[in-house]
């Protein structure tokens, strides 16, 4: 008897201690400019030429993901989010990965600044982070929309530039496509 419940307190406890990992999901994508849509002009918009290249990789859990931002070869570097929106169709900003003193984060202490031509940037993103966008029925603080996206493949992430700052980059998670702007 005493043996059986041994076992099943290690049983219990290393799916307490391992559970979450259990449920973590990676996602990536290369950045380059030539899946770009929306904001250049009036209305969508095809590729934009540019040097502008990068990856981006989450690590998400049930409570939070981890992230890393690289990217080069641009200038004036504004912003970088998570967007909600269907290939090829621009969407509301979930969540943002960088912020500049000229585009500023709505939660600026838990936000990184963005490199202005190029670099690495990291980050954490919790419940706190998301701020919708409301007018796609994702309410500020909810998380697990996020995780929906990125398992829906409805979920890209852009890098915005001063000279395009309304075009929307599509970095697509679960091996499509992934862009930046310049």
């Amino acid at each position: 008897m005493y043996r059986k419940i041994s076992g099943m307190l290690l049983a219990a406890g290393m799916a307490a201690l391992f559970g979450d990992l259990a449920y973590a999901e990676e996602f990536s994508a290369r950045l380059n400019c030539f899946e770009e849509v929306g904001g250049v002009g009036s209305g969508q918009t095809g590729a934009i030429l540019s040097k502008g290249k990068g990856t981006l990789s989450l690590d998400a859990d049930n409570t939070h993901i981890t992230y890393k931002l690289t990217y080069s070869g641009l200038t004036d570097v504004q912003q970088a989010h998570i967007h909600f929106g269907k290939l090829y169709v621009g969407g509301g900003i979930m969540a943002w990965l960088c912020q500049s003193v000229a585009k500023p984060s709505p939660t600026p202490q838990t936000t990184p600044t963005c490199p202005p031509t190029g670099g690495t940037v990291t980050g954490t993103l919790t419940a706190a982070s998301v701020i919708g966008p409301t007018a796609q029925n994702v309410n500020p603080g909810d998380f697990g929309a996020v995780t929906d996206a990125l398992n829906s493949n409805t979920a890209y992430a852009n890098v915005h530039t001063a000279k395009f700052t309304g075009a929307r980059s599509v970095v697509r998670f679960g091996g499509a496509n992934a862009t930046t702007t310049n």
